[in-house]
């Protein structure tokens, strides 16, 4: 099935829902930025240190995987 649009350009169903997705997945993109940019710095050194303990614990059980 087959819609026009504005511009009188056709454009098929498929098409119209793969756009739809790109625009939500860009939307969602740009609210996780907004929020990382409201972040406090206080949450975000919280964060990056369990990123970094969860680094350490990844590299001491693929360390230990090794010797088993």
């Amino acid at each position: 099935m087959w819609q026009t649009t504005e511009t009188n350009e056709y454009v098929s169903i498929t098409d119209r829902i793969a756009a739809r997705r790109r625009a939500e997945r860009l939307a969602q993109k740009q609210e996780e930025e907004r929020l990382e940019a409201e972040m406090s710095p206080l949450m975000r050194a919280f964060l990056d240190g369990k990123e970094a303990s969860l680094e350490a614990s990844k590299a001491r059980l693929e360390a230990d995987l090794e010797c088993i």
